[in-house]
C-alpha cells in the first residue's frame, strides 16, 4: 500500500490546485462573453471565404481556394461539417429557408448561372459553383450562401463555436506556461488582462485566421525559448511542430520562422542559456580563439537542426496542398492560369509574373505547391501595392507607419497600458543596475520589437487584428509588472527608491492593481456585444475612435442590430448600399425588404436609407446628396440610418452627386 503524503504537503498541494480554479473561472467568463456576444452578429466580410476554403479542402481534397491563407485554420474550423460533403445539394431556398424554385437570389447574383443538380452531393456541387474553375473563393462562397442562406449561416455559427474553443484552449496554455515560468501571480494577472481584452474576444468568435495565427506564434516563441534553455532534439521537435503549424496558418509565418531561426543561431553563437559551454573542447583555454571555435560548432549544429526542420516543413506544406504541382520550374509556374481575384485584375492578369517569382531564374525548380506559391506572390503584391483605408482622416490605399502603434494604444484597455508603463520602468531599472533579463523575457521582448517594426513597415493597414500576435506578449509583460508590486526587493531595485517606496503602501498597490484590472472588466462590460468597435478613453471611446479607424471595425457584423433598429422605427422596407456580397441577404434574412441603393445616383425612393460608415468614408462622392442630413440612428458607430426623403429633400436644391471614380464592384475589397 502506497503511503499518503504528509498532511502539510497535502494541504500545500490542494492549495496549489485551488489557485488554478480562479484561472478556470476567468476562462469560463471569457467563454460566456464570447458565446453570448456572438448571438446576432451577422457574417463578416471574410468569414464566408474562410468557411468555404475549409469545406472545399475536406470535401473535394482540393486546396486551390487556399492561396490567400494556408488551409490549416480553415480546415480546423470546418471539421464539424466534414461529413456534409456526402449530403445532397438540394433545391434552392430563399433567405427565410422557404423553397425558391425560381432561384431569385442566384438570378440577382448573376443571370444564367448554372446550378448543380439537387441530387448531386455537396462535394460534387462545390466544384460546379460560380468561378470554381478559376479559383475565386469570393464568388464560390457567394454562390454557396445564396443557394441555402440559412443553412450556410448555421454552418458559419458552428464554425464560430470552434474558434471560441481554439481561443479558450490557447488562453489556458498561455496561463499554464506563464504560471510555470514566472509564478502564479504573474500567470493569473496575465490571464486576466488577456481575457478581458475586447479585441481578443471580438476576433476569438470569428471564422478567420487571426487568432489561430496568434496562438501559433506564441507556441513557436515558447518552443524557441525551450530550445535555447535546454538544447536537444526534443526541443527541436517542439519547434518544428509549432512553426509548421504557424506556416500552415498564415503566410507571414514564414517570415517569423526566419526571425526565430536567426534568434536561435545568435543565441547559440553567444552561448546563451543552455548553449553556454557547448562546442568548446576541454583544455582549449579561455582565449578568444577558443570561444570563436565554440561559436562555430554551436552555430553549425543549430543550422543543421534548422535544416531538418525546413525539410519537414516543406513536406508538410506540400501535403497540406495535396502535392499540387510540386516541382514546377519558375517558367512553368508563370505559364499556369492564375486564380482570379481583385489583385489579379489590378495587375492586369500578371500578378505572379510581376511578383518575386518573376525575378527568379526560369529553369529553377520550386519544391512547393503551386497554390502556396501563388499565395506568397499575392500577399507580397498586396503589401507592395498598399491595402489601406481610413486613418485619422487619411483615406487612400497608402499605409502609415504609426497605424499599428496607434491602434494598439487606443484598442487596449488603459490598465494594460499603465502596467506596461511600469514594465518600461523595469527595463530602465535593469539597464541602470546592469541586470540581464531571463531567456524567456529576452526572447519575447526582442520578438515584440521586431514584430512591431515589421508592422510599422507593412502596407496593409486594415485592422488591429494583424497585430494580434502582440496581444499575449503585452498581457504577459503587463502581468509581470503587476506581480512586481508584491516583490519589495525587485520593486526597489528596478523602479528606484521613490517609486518603490510609494508601492510599499498596501493601499497604493491595491488601488493601482484594482484600477488596472478593473479597466479591462469595464472595457468588456461597456462595449458588449460590439467588441470589434471597441476604443479606449484615449480615443474618446467608440465614437471618438471612428475618427482614427473605421475599416477594421465595420465588417458587416452589426446588421442584426440594424434590423432591430429598423423594427423600432416601424420600417419594413429599406434602401441599402454595400459593395460587399451577402450583406443584403443578411438583412433580408432578418425580415426586411431591401432595395439596392447605387453609388452615383441619388436615391429617390420612399424608403429609409442604410449606409455603412466604412463606405461613407471610402466613397464620399457616393453620398454628397446626403450631406447635411442627420441620421436617425448610428448603430454601434458603424452603420448610418437615414429617414426617408420627404418632398423638400426631393427638390433640386440638393447638390447633384459628382462622378465617383471608385469601382463599385462586389468583392473588390475582401480584407483577406
Amino acid at each position: 500500500m502506497t503511503p499518503s503524503a504528509p498532511p502539510g504537503k497535502q494541504e500545500a498541494r490542494s492549495k496549489h490546485w485551488a489557485r488554478h480554479l480562479l484561472a478556470l473561472a476567468l476562462l469560463a467568463i471569457c467563454g460566456v462573453l464570447s458565446w453570448t456576444s456572438e448571438r446576432g452578429r451577422t457574417l463578416t466580410a471574410d468569414e464566408p471565404l474562410h468557411l468555404i476554403r475549409g469545406q472545399a479542402w475536406l470535401w473535394t481534397y482540393d486546396a486551390q481556394l487556399s492561396y490567400a491563407h494556408p488551409p490549416l485554420a480553415n480546415v480546423i474550423t470546418a471539421l464539424p461539417h466534414i461529413g456534409g460533403g456526402e449530403e445532397p445539394w438540394g433545391e434552392d431556398r430563399g433567405v427565410d429557408g422557404s423553397p425558391d424554385p425560381e432561384a431569385r437570389l442566384l438570378t440577382r447574383m448573376r443571370r444564367g448561372l448554372v446550378q448543380p443538380e439537387p441530387t448531386a452531393t455537396r462535394a460534387e456541387a462545390m466544384q460546379q459553383l460560380w468561378q470554381w474553375e478559376v479559383a475565386n473563393p469570393l464568388r464560390v462562397s457567394q454562390h454557396y450562401f445564396t443557394h441555402d442562406f440559412q443553412r450556410a449561416e448555421a454552418e458559419l455559427t458552428t464554425s464560430r463555436r470552434v474558434m471560441m474553443a481554439i481561443t479558450l484552449a490557447f488562453a489556458l496554455f498561455f496561463y499554464l506556461w506563464t504560471e510555470r515560468r514566472y509564478g502564479w501571480t504573474t500567470g493569473i494577472l496575465s490571464l486576466a488582462l488577456l481575457v478581458f481584452q475586447p479585441t481578443l474576444i471580438a476576433h476569438g468568435r470569428l471564422v478567420t485566421t487571426d487568432i489561430p495565427a496568434m496562438a501559433a506564434v506564441f507556441l513557436s516563441l515558447a518552443a524557441t525559448i525551450a530550445w535555447i534553455e535546454r538544447p536537444g532534439w526534443a526541443r527541436v521537435g517542439w519547434f518544428c511542430l509549432a512553426t509548421t503549424v504557424m506556416v500552415l496558418t498564415k503566410h507571414s509565418g514564414l517570415v517569423i520562422v526566419l526571425v526565430l531561426s536567426g534568434m536561435l543561431i545568435l543565441a547559440a553563437g553567444l552561448g546563451l542559456g543552455g548553449f553556454a559551454g557547448r562546442g568548446v573542447k576541454e583544455g582549449a583555454g579561455d582565449g578568444g580563439a577558443a570561444r570563436w571555435r565554440g561559436w562555430g560548432r554551436r552555430a553549425a549544429v543549430v543550422v543543421g537542426q534548422l535544416a531538418v526542420v525546413a525539410v519537414v516543413m516543406i513536406l508538410a506544406i506540400d501535403a497540406a496542398y495535396f502535392f499540387d504541382r510540386v516541382g514546377l520550374s519558375v517558367s512553368e509556374i508563370i505559364a499556369q492560369p492564375e486564380p482570379q481575384n481583385w489583385l489579379w485584375r489590378r495587375y492586369r492578369h500578371q500578378l505572379v509574373e510581376r511578383s518575386f517569382l518573376g525575378k527568379l531564374p526560369d529553369p529553377l525548380p520550386m519544391p512547393f505547391p503551386y497554390t502556396w506559391l501563388v499565395g506568397l506572390a499575392t500577399v507580397s503584391k498586396q503589401n507592395a501595392s498598399g491595402h489601406g483605408g481610413y486613418f485619422y482622416g487619411l483615406n487612400s490605399h497608402l499605409s502609415h507607419p504609426l497605424y499599428f502603434p496607434v491602434m494598439l494604444a487606443v484598442k487596449t484597455p488603459l490598465g494594460v497600458l499603465g502596467l506596461l508603463g511600469l514594465a518600461g520602468a523595469s527595463v530602465v531599472g535593469m539597464v541602470r543596475t546592469r541586470r540581464w533579463p531571463s531567456v524567456a523575457t529576452g526572447v519575447l521582448a526582442v520578438f515584440a520589437l521586431v514584430n512591431l517594426i515589421s508592422l510599422m513597415s507593412s502596407h496593409i493597414n486594415i485592422g488591429v487584428r494583424h497585430a494580434a500576435t502582440l496581444l499575449p506578449i503585452m498581457a504577459l509583460f503587463a502581468g509581470r509588472a503587476g506581480a512586481l508590486l508584491f516583490d519589495p526587493a525587485a520593486r526597489r531595485a528596478l523602479w528606484g527608491e521613490r517609486l518603490g517606496r510609494f508601492f510599499e503602501r498596501p493601499l497604493a498597490r491595491a488601488a493601482v492593481l484594482s484600477l488596472c484590472l478593473g479597466s479591462g472588466v469595464a472595457a468588456v462590460a461597456t462595449s458588449f456585444p460590439a467588441y470589434l468597435g471597441y476604443f479606449n478613453a484615449l480615443a474618446g471611446g467608440p465614437g471618438g475612435g471612428r475618427w482614427i479607424s473605421v475599416i477594421g471595425e465595420d465588417w458587416g457584423q452589426d446588421l442584426g442590430d440594424v434590423a432591430e433598429a429598423a423594427e423600432e422605427h416601424g420600417w419594413t422596407r429599406v434602401a441599402y448600399y454595400s459593395h460587399f456580397p451577402l450583406r443584403r441577404e443578411a438583412l433580408e434574412a432578418r425580415g426586411l425588404e431591401v432595395t439596392r441603393m447605387g453609388c452615383k445616383r441619388r436615391y429617390r425612393g420612399p424608403d429609409p436609407m442604410i449606409v455603412h460608415l466604412s463606405d461613407w468614408v471610402r466613397r464620399q462622392n457616393c453620398f454628397r446628396w446626403l450631406e447635411g442630413r442627420e441620421p436617425v440612428a448610428f448603430v454601434n458607430y458603424n452603420v448610418l440610418l437615414f429617414a426617408p426623403l420627404d418632398e423638400a429633400d426631393e427638390a433640386d436644391e440638393l447638390p447633384a452627386p459628382k462622378e465617383d471614380a471608385t469601382e463599385d464592384a462586389a468583392g473588390d475589397t475582401t480584407g483577406n
